[in-house]
């Protein structure tokens, strides 16, 4: 029982964590990429043109459809740190399918919507951690299945997260076999 218990506070204060990091402001789509191509004043029109544009501001380099001057229909963006993104955009902002991939090797592929990860969707981290399920405004919300395989822990949860944090019905399954199946708070 005092394995449990402490394998529980611990996960709690990684969960806990995880939730501040992702409420950190993001260095990539940042809304000033987007005022940079926009006060150029290009005209709007409604057919879209491919271009490459490199922004002043943060060195990124998008190649790709564009609509006025937003990034708009399918195109891809290269940060001046070597992370990228390559999928659809809606007016300057990722939306319906995309990847973001790492220089550390880490990616996340799936739904955006609102600069952010939204619906179905796969995050995995080198360092061994992956999660499959639901997304909300970048954190995992809804039914998901998540396991930790090069981690001195070691395991996997299928259950529902809100927030970012294992919430309602759902089963954790440890390294040794132990295992806990009920609710999260």
């Amino acid at each position: 029982m005092r394995g449990y218990l402490a394998r529980s506070k611990f996960n709690k204060i990684m969960q806990r964590k995880k939730q501040i990091e992702y409420l950190q402001p993001s260095k990539y789509f940042t809304c000033e990429e987007a005022a940079e191509t926009i006060v150029q004043g290009r005209k709007v029109t409604k057919a879209t043109e491919s271009k490459k544009y490199t922004y002043r501001c943060s060195g990124a380099v998008y190649d790709g459809k564009w609509l006025g001057g937003f990034r708009h229909g399918q195109g891809s963006i290269t940060w001046s740190d070597g992370t990228k993104y390559i999928g659809e955009w809606n007016y300057g902002q990722p939306c319906k399918k995309g990847k973001i991939s790492y220089t550390t090797g880490d990616y996340y592929e799936g739904g955006w919507a609102n600069n952010k990860r939204c619906g179905s969707g796969t995050s995995l981290h080198v360092g061994g951690s992956i999660y499959t399920g639901k997304w909300l405004n970048g954190l995992q919300h809804g039914y998901g299945h998540e396991s930790w395989k090069n981690s001195n822990e070691g395991g996997e949860y299928k259950g529902y997260y809100r927030f970012g944090m294992k919430d309602g019905e759902g089963i954790y399954t440890w390294k040794d076999g132990s295992v806990y199946e009920g609710n999260w708070s």
